[in-house]
């Protein structure tokens, strides 16, 4: 069996999950914060990959709303 993905975090959950981490690093003091510091890392990494998937796709709804994609027919999309 392939392994599976892991499920893309949405911005909310990445904001929740590191404010979770950065109260859990100021109650255990900076020796045992730094042994969290990966996990920080990666969070932040998929906040930054959330924030650009979000613009992404709202820049790709806005275009709904141009004039030159609401002449488009369908069955002209099919024939490309």
């Amino acid at each position: 069996m392939l392994p599976t993905r892991p499920k893309a975090r949405s911005v909310q959950q990445c904001e929740i999950y590191l404010d979770r981490l950065a109260a859990i690093m100021r109650r255990e003091g900076q020796v045992e914060a730094r042994k969290l510091l990966p996990l920080v890392v990666r969070l932040e990494a998929e906040l930054q990959a959330a924030r650009a998937e979000d613009a992404l796709l709202e820049e790709l709804l806005q275009r709904a709303h141009r004039p030159f994609v609401n002449h488009i027919k369908e069955s002209e999309l099919d024939n490309e």
